[in-house]
């Protein structure tokens, strides 16, 4: 996979995404906030089994909402590994009862009662919450995200540096490219090259590839200025909140806070 087609496949949200789904045509306002709340639910809560139907619920929804499954999985990869890395290390760092002790020659490694409970805790609410973000960007067109975080009265200058970044990250990889692949024509990555000299040659990209955006983004600031805009310019037009949205925004607030309810109510 070429560097164009992994940028392509990070940041172009919106290739991925079926049109006529039901959760698509989802108000952005209710689901950006329906998934911070769902996330804010999920890191609070002290059973791990609660946070099950988070990552199931996402899954399913995902299908329904004819998500490609391989995509999904596919972001799922990395903060499954990050997730299982973190929750090892509080197997041996958490706790005071020890529950098994492993011997090397030199070092001898405790493993507590309360790291297996917590990292088991800690592992299922990072995929909870990864689950949530996962299928909204998956189910959100970004100008979708963009104009619900205007309505919710996020900095305008805030969306606008958002809306620049993914907007031009595509040329800027693209000129990353090109710049690498003039170099390899020449032989600057050759295995007749040294370490050293590659290095260098990296450095040079680095640097042509910083002076070309300087000035690509001076550019675009100079255009976007000549046409008038400014921090009062209005990016989207405000609009109301469809009552079957309210409707279903209400049902997922009732889920997250019986959820939460059920949790506590566990603990007594």
């Amino acid at each position: 996979m070429n560097p164009l087609q992994c940028a392509d496949e990070f940041f172009n949200l919106d290739r991925n995404i079926s049109k006529n789904s039901f959760l698509t045509k989802f108000d952005g306002r209710v689901k950006i906030l329906a998934t911070f709340l769902g996330i804010l639910t999920a890191v609070t809560l002290n059973n791990w089994i609660l946070t099950i139907p988070f990552t199931i619920g996402c899954l399913i929804l995902a299908i329904f909402s004819r998500v490609k499954i391989k995509q999904y999985f596919f972001r799922m990869v990395y903060p499954i590994i990050f997730a299982t890395f973190i929750s090892v290390v509080q197997l041996f760092v958490f706790g005071n009862t020890i529950h098994y002790t492993i011997e090397f020659n030199f070092i001898t490694l405790n493993i507590f009662n309360e790291g297996i409970v917590f990292g088991t805790l800690l592992f299922f609410k990072i995929i909870a919450a990864v689950s949530l973000l996962n299928l909204l960007t998956l189910t959100t067109p970004m100008i979708g995200i963009l104009e619900a975080l205007v309505m919710l009265k996020v900095p305008k200058i805030l969306v606008t540096i958002t809306a620049l970044m993914l907007r031009y990250v595509f040329l800027f990889i693209e000129e990353g490219t090109a710049i690498y692949r003039a170099q390899c024509s020449r032989g600057a990555y050759s295995s007749t090259q040294s370490y050293i000299s590659k290095m260098r040659n990296y450095s040079l990209m680095a640097v042509a590839l910083i002076e070309a955006s300087l000035r690509k983004s001076s550019k675009t600031y100079q255009a976007m200025v000549s046409r008038g805009h400014n921090e009062d310019s209005v990016l989207f037009q405000s609009k109301k909140v469809k009552l079957p949205d309210i409707v279903a925004g209400f049902f997922i607030v009732t889920f997250f806070i019986t959820i939460f309810i059920v949790d506590k109510l566990l603990e007594v």
